[in-house]
C-alpha cells in the first residue's frame, strides 16, 4: 500500500508542474491577446507586429517545454528516482511509467524509489 500512496503523491506533484505551466499559458494568451487589441486601434507595421507574435510564441513554447523538463527532474529528484546502473534520472515524460515498472528508459537497469 506504501508504494501505492507513493506513486499517486508522485504523479500528482507531475500534475502539479502541468498546472503551474498550464497557468502560464493562460498569463500568455491573455497578454498576447491585450496587445493585439492595442496594436489593432493604432497604425503600426503589421509584418513587424506579426514577426514579433510569432516571437513570442516561440519565445513561450521553448519556456515552457525547459520549464516541464526540470520541473519534472525536481520531483524526480525529491522522490530518489534514480537508475541504480548509470544514476540518471529518468526522462520527463517517462517518470511515471519508469516509477511503476521499475526500469530505466536509458540502460534498462533498476530504478530506485
Amino acid at each position: 500500500m506504501k508504494k501505492q500512496s507513493q506513486i499517486k503523491e508522485f504523479e500528482a506533484r507531475l500534475k502539479a508542474v502541468d498546472r503551474r505551466v498550464n497557468r502560464s499559458l493562460f498569463v500568455f494568451l491573455g497578454i498576447m491577446l491585450i496587445i493585439s487589441v492595442i496594436i489593432e486601434r493604432t497604425d503600426l507595421n503589421y509584418s513587424r507586429v506579426s514577426f514579433g507574435f510569432v516571437f513570442l510564441l516561440v519565445a513561450y513554447l521553448v519556456f515552457a517545454i525547459i520549464t516541464i523538463i526540470t520541473g519534472k527532474t525536481k520531483v524526480a529528484k525529491e522522490f530518489g528516482i534514480v537508475c541504480s546502473v548509470c544514476g540518471r534520472t529518468p526522462k520527463a515524460f517517462f517518470m511515471v511509467q519508469a516509477m511503476r515498472k521499475k526500469k530505466c528508459s536509458y540502460c534498462g537497469g533498476e530504478i530506485n524509489a
